[in-house]
Order: C-alpha cells, then sequence, then structure tokens
C-alpha cells in the first residue's frame, strides 16, 4: 500500500492547489463549519462528539476559528486517497494517535512553506473576505511555530514555494 501523503501548510499555501493539480485524490475531512459554496455536504456534521476521541474512529482532530475539524481512522487506511491537509495541532494529534490506533498505512510528511505576500494573493483569488484573511494570517503565526523541526523530526520534506 503507498502511504498517505500528509501536507502542512499555512492558509493560502497552495496545498489543495498543487496536489489536485497533479492528479492526486484528497481524503475527505470533517468539520462543523459552514458549508463554502465549492464543499461536499456530505462530509459535514453538525456536532463532533468528544466521547469519540478515546475510540479507535478519529484521529487529526483540531479545533480552528470557532469550528471542530477531523478525520476518520477508515479513511486513513484508504488506499483511494492519496494525501490528506492537517493543521499543525491535527498533526500532532494525528501522530500522538497513529501508534495506539489502528492505522495499517505508513506516511509521509511534507509541509509547504509559502512567502506572506504570495499567501495573501491566493486567499484573494479564492475570494476569502478580507477579515477572514487577517485572522488566518494570526492564527498560523501562532499555531505554525516549530513546525518544520516536527516535519523534519518525523522524517518529511519541507518545500518552499
Amino acid at each position: 500500500m503507498r502511504p498517505l501523503i500528509i501536507v502542512i501548510g499555512k492558509s493560502g499555501s497552495g496545498k489543495n492547489f498543487i496536489f489536485e493539480s497533479i492528479g492526486l485524490t484528497y481524503m475527505p475531512g470533517y468539520t462543523e463549519r459552514p458549508l463554502r459554496p465549492k464543499d461536499n455536504p456530505k462530509l459535514y456534521h453538525k456536532k463532533l462528539d468528544r466521547k469519540l476521541l478515546d475510540t479507535d474512529e478519529i484521529t487529526g482532530e483540531t479545533y480552528f476559528n470557532g469550528n471542530y475539524y477531523w478525520t476518520l481512522m477508515k479513511d486513513i487506511n484508504n488506499s483511494d486517497y492519496d494525501f490528506i491537509i492537517l493543521s499543525k495541532e491535527g498533526l500532532e494529534n494525528f501522530l500522538k494517535r497513529y501508534e495506539k490506533r489502528k492505522c495499517y498505512r505508513n506516511y509521509k510528511l511534507i509541509y509547504l512553506k509559502c512567502n506572506l505576500f504570495k499567501r495573501i494573493k491566493n486567499m484573494y483569488k479564492r475570494r476569502d473576505p478580507l477579515l477572514n484573511i487577517i485572522k488566518r494570517l494570526i492564527n498560523d503565526f501562532k499555531a505554525f511555530k516549530g513546525v518544520e523541526e516536527l516535519v523534519i523530526d518525523k522524517g518529511g520534506t519541507i518545500i518552499k514555494i
């Protein structure tokens, strides 16, 4: 079974765009946040049952901008999916649980490092509201401290764009 590519990167760094443009299949994640126009409504739940975090069903969970995000372990093990996008917190939770959970698939970490102006331009092109762009930039400044070391330590790659 080929490894799952776990992509980490700040908002607007091109995570979806790059991997989808080379024909890789994105693994669905789940969130409580409101639907965006291009979102698949089947991937949404009204509320994350926090009791599931102590089971083998959920991993890669994170809380961002007032919403929970998570991944199902059955999807991690599904070789139909090539890559997943996680936040730094989601990655840390995935790594903590990887050995304990029933994960049969290897993974490879990739951190996309993109300069601030390119990220702002990308978020503007995808029509993110200005207030959301500012919130994401502030959150990323705090949330991604130490991510490069985490990726390198776990055997991943940093790609500068």
